[in-house]
Parts: C-alpha cells; structure tokens; sequence
C-alpha cells in the first residue's frame, strides 16, 4: 500500500520518479542532499542514486504496508 500526500520522513521507503523511471526505494534526507538508497545494498549492481537538480524528481508516495505472498 502506498501513501500519497504524506510528509516524507528520512529512512521512509518511497515511490519516486527520477528522469522518467520509477523506483522502489528507501530514501535519504539530509541538510544538503536527497539520495535513493537499494534494499540490497551489498550487490554492487545497485547503487545508491543521489538526486541533483539536474534530476526530474518526484516522490508519488511513501510505502505503508506490504502484502508478501508465500
């Protein structure tokens, strides 16, 4: 379930839009950078993305509850 219309917080996982593809990922706030961070950060095949201004950036909404089917 996604949340829309909500205050995004550090450490939420979000649906984001960056340059026209979107993502499932965990989000990093800080004073002076945005960064989108993978679930499986120890596979160097994803990499953290940190959002510039460049960026065309949105956030759709932040993740509230998860239904896994076993």
């Amino acid at each position: 379930q996604v949340q829309m219309g909500v205050t995004v917080l550090d450490g939420d996982i979000v649906v984001a839009s960056i340059d026209g593809e979107y993502t499932v990922k965990a989000v990093e706030i800080s004073d002076k950078t945005v960064r989108l961070l993978p679930a499986n950060q120890n596979n160097t095949a994803y990499r953290p993305i940190e959002v510039t201004a460049d960026n065309q950036f949105a956030i759709w909404g932040v993740v509230t509850y998860v239904i896994k089917k076993m």
